[in-house]
């Protein structure tokens, strides 16, 4: 699994900055109301470039159905599909029957959380065996906005899962608002 994943890829040179920077992965957003949608021609060069890039390729996923979802990441042989809609644990389940790494965004609202808003909103996912990813929910959007989210009140969530539940054994990882305060 990958690292760091920079979404929103739209040309070929910015797959090459991904590569140069060394992430890891790409991810090719597959969501039509975003400005960052791709066509699956468009998503397929850049797709293969990241290939001879040896980058991850992940496809992000908001409305599609998850026959489509399964096509898609077939036919430009995505490495994960990343669920950022209303998908739910048994979609992922579906996918992951038919040999898909899924990665699930959870929406947080930003402003002040506590830690137990968080745990409510991944306990579902606890058990299913798919990364993670803590994204901000702004204004019904999918994502992808880089919006930060309450960085204390994860790392105490992190923090209290990682001695009271199971949540512990959940990988998981951070979106939107990133910079050198908060990833070192």
């Amino acid at each position: 699994m990958f690292r760091i994943k920079i979404c929103g890829i739209r040309e070929e040179s910015d797959v090459l900055t991904v590569a140069a920077a060394g992430a890891d992965a790409v991810g090719l957003n597959f969501h039509p109301a975003s400005i960052r949608f791709l066509d699956e021609a468009r998503a397929t060069r850049l797709a293969a470039l990241a290939h001879s890039l040896n980058l991850h390729t992940v496809g992000v996923f908001v409305s599609l159905s998850l026959s489509e979802v399964a096509a898609t990441a077939e036919r430009l042989g995505l490495g994960a599909v990343q669920l950022h809609g209303d998908q739910t644990v048994e979609d992922a389940d579906w996918l992951c029957q038919r040999g898909f790494q899924v990665v699930r965004a959870i929406r947080l609202p930003i402003g002040k959380l506590e830690p137990g808003d968080i745990g409510q909103r991944v306990a579902p996912w606890v058990g299913q065996g798919c990364p993670l990813l803590l994204d901000a929910a702004v204004g019904g959007q999918g994502g992808g906005l880089g919006a930060r989210l309450d960085w204390e009140a994860i790392g105490r969530w992190a923090a209290e899962a990682s001695r009271t539940d199971s949540a512990a054994t959940v990988t998981w990882g951070l979106a939107g608002g990133l910079d050198s305060r908060v990833v070192g």
